[in-house]
């Protein structure tokens, strides 16, 4: 007979207070050393043209010294 166990499910304060690694993931993250990224379907999709002028256009507006007309 197999007895499936059910995973435990705390909140991340409970489980950084138990774990030690949960801890220092949780201090990274709260630091800003390191911040939670996921990728996505259309991470690897070529832009157009379109919308890499509307991307250029927008780092433009936002740091004009750095990307010039």
């Amino acid at each position: 007979m197999d007895q499936k166990i059910a995973p435990l499910i705390l909140p991340v304060k409970e489980a950084a207070a138990r774990d030690a690694n949960v801890r220092a993931v949780v201090n990274r993250l709260h630091s800003g050393e390191c911040v939670p990224v996921s990728p996505c379907d259309s991470m690897f999709t070529p832009w157009s043209k379109e919308e890499k002028a509307d991307l250029h256009s927008a780092l433009q507006r936002i740091f004009p010294e750095k990307f010039r007309a």
